[in-house]
């Protein structure tokens, strides 16, 4: 289902009818074990779609679902009033307050969830940093039809290019580095020199919205009561963790603590790890000019970043 047929009624009312279909035929299954599988269809249908949820393919997003447990579900809903309204009062001048309205918005917006062999709890916070704009966009094609408050990127003194987000690179990773990736981890897996590691491979993990959220925390938390922390290692902190779930004070500083065995091959490591997966990291909108030549533009919107939920006002004042 795309999700840019969203927002038309057609669609919601095939949704109410493929639920109806679908709950008169469970009649039909009258071996158990089919049985209790359409049970178990349904119950995830209520929990999605038949909420206004609509699925999200793991492997369209930016990171194709790869650091993801196999079975990972990701639904969104439209945003409500009540969450523009939230929005609104977003100050577009501070990163933090930007920050904190993109994550307000995927707490009432995006529903996820692990197969149940995982045994945890899925949130948004399990969502991978990188994948969290896509989503957003996501959910603004899910909120308002096409045509309106259609997302623009200007890209010359008279010409503007609607944004959609599946004409969006956000992640360019090489194949070399891929080369790293580890399948049934879900992280990348690289051969290092320190005697910590007793299989000589250490682990880095694409850092979660969980965990960019707790770090963040942390920071603001001691520059406030002017505290020191040590900032080389929480610049490649993120990394080392596989779940913000084991996140509090006392696991953060047995990693610190766990650096110190770090020989200079680690740190080195580390800092071409990191510097790689950011310059991966360049959100850009790809077009067609009117020559017919596929070019890209900075995702800049114009209004700036709140008109994504926010509505262009066109009167003159």
């Amino acid at each position: 289902m795309q999700l840019d047929s969203v927002g038309n009624d057609e669609l919601i009312d095939k949704l109410r009818a493929d639920a109806t279909a679908k709950a008169t035929a469970l009649n039909e299954y009258t071996n158990e074990e089919e049985h209790a599988d359409r049970v178990k269809q349904l119950q995830e249908f209520n929990r999605t779609a038949g909420h206004g949820f609509l699925p999200i393919k793991v492997e369209d997003l930016p990171t194709k679902g790869l650091y993801y447990p196999v079975g990972t579900r990701i639904n969104i809903k439209a945003a409500t009033l009540a969450d523009i309204k939230h929005w609104s009062s977003t100050d577009e001048t501070d990163p933090q307050s930007i920050d904190t309205a993109l994550n307000n918005i995927l707490e009432s917006c995006c529903y996820v969830s692990f197969p149940q062999e995982e045994g945890r709890y899925a949130t948004y916070k399990d969502l991978i940093d990188i994948d969290r704009f896509y989503i957003i966009l996501a959910i603004h094609d899910f909120t308002f039809p096409a045509g309106k408050n259609d997302l623009k990127v200007v890209i010359n003194e008279k010409d503007e290019v609607t944004v959609k987000k599946d004409n969006v690179d956000f992640l360019k990773l090489s194949d070399k580095f891929m080369k790293y990736y580890n399948a049934e981890k879900r992280c990348f897996s690289f051969p290092v020199k320190s005697s910590y590691y007793k299989s000589g491979m250490m682990d880095i993990y694409m850092p979660s919205v969980g965990t960019i959220k707790w770090l963040k925390d942390y920071m603001y938390t001691r520059q406030q009561r002017r505290e020191g922390f040590d900032q080389d290692f929480i610049n490649i902190a993120a990394f080392l963790i596989s779940d913000y779930r084991f996140l509090n004070n006392d696991y953060y500083y047995q990693l610190v603590d766990m650096t110190t065995e770090w020989t200079s091959y680690e740190w080195a490591l580390m800092t071409k790890v990191r510097s790689t997966i950011e310059s991966a990291i360049v959100p850009v909108l790809n077009y067609t000019d009117d020559g017919g030549t596929l070019r890209q533009a900075p995702l800049e919107f114009r209004g700036g970043i709140k008109s994504i939920f926010m509505e262009h006002i066109d009167i003159d004042f």
